[in-house]
């Protein structure tokens, strides 16, 4: 009994020492993200674009701007003003949220499986973006809400967390994870949901991509811990089976059963 809590004593602290430092649980893929990013903001390499209006396609990131973004009336592209990166899915790798000209529609690049993946929010189709992934949206007055994304597969799809709906009725509606609730629970949703921490934005110029758009730092060391953590499990393994089957004046063999 004393081997077998040696053993669970020892299995633990290795398995802290190999687990990654960097608040994500797969340093390897949030640094291709993160370069992805980077390839992508530089022109250097395409995103695939969804638009349910325009249809499906990749782009470079200013092929994008003035194929969607062109006031031909006074020959100018909107810009992207700021941004910020936050995991807007729950999945440890953030996400890319570009703000373009001053009606604020959103750009969101999600990297998954070596793509880089686009989706445009229109006005005010995603406001008072949290910094855990949640945000606001705005039909009319008599008409809003809060939600969040989910994405699996490269397919985006909104998640419904409230809804004030003025339209249908003489009397509003109101909704929290698409059910009908009482007027005092829905004002208490949107008092949580409104307190929340506020995601920090950055003006969109290459120093704060730069700056923002880090890769952690992973060193040798790290990278040989899951090697030397499984060589020590198969030692530490055959010793307790050794010592299992040991007894005064020899050995047994270890009975099998079918």
């Amino acid at each position: 009994m004393k081997i077998f809590k040696l053993l669970i004593i020892i299995l633990v602290v290795l398995a802290s020492m190999s687990l990654p430092v960097s608040g994500t649980s797969n340093v390897g893929e949030y640094n291709k993200a993160i370069e992805a990013y980077r390839a992508v903001l530089k022109g250097e390499e395409k995103f695939y674009s969804y638009n349910s209006y325009y249809g499906n396609n990749f782009y470079y990131f200013n092929e994008y701007l003035n194929k969607f973004y062109f006031i031909e009336d006074v020959d100018y592209t909107l810009e992207v003003e700021y941004f910020t990166m936050l995991d807007m899915d729950g999945d440890g790798i953030p996400e890319i949220i570009l703000s373009i000209g001053p009606i604020e529609e959103r750009l969101i690049l999600h990297y998954e499986n070596s793509i880089t993946y686009g989706y445009h929010s229109g006005y005010r189709g995603m406001k008072n973006i949290k910094k855990d992934g949640t945000f606001d949206w705005s039909g009319s007055i008599f008409y809003w809400g809060s939600g969040k994304l989910q994405i699996t597969s490269g397919i985006c799809e909104y998640e419904e967390l409230c809804k004030y709906d003025g339209f249908e009725y003489d009397f509003p509606l109101y909704y929290i994870s698409n059910e009908q609730v009482s007027e005092d629970l829905f004002w208490s949703f949107c008092a949580e949901q409104w307190e929340k921490e506020d995601a920090d934005w950055y003006d969109f110029n290459d120093e704060n991509i730069e700056n923002l758009l880090q890769t952690i730092p992973v060193s040798p060391k790290t990278e040989d811990n899951s090697i030397t953590f499984t060589l020590i499990i198969f030692a530490m393994t055959g010793f307790c089976t050794k010592a299992l089957f040991r007894k005064e004046g020899g050995t047994r063999e270890p009975e099998l059963s079918l």
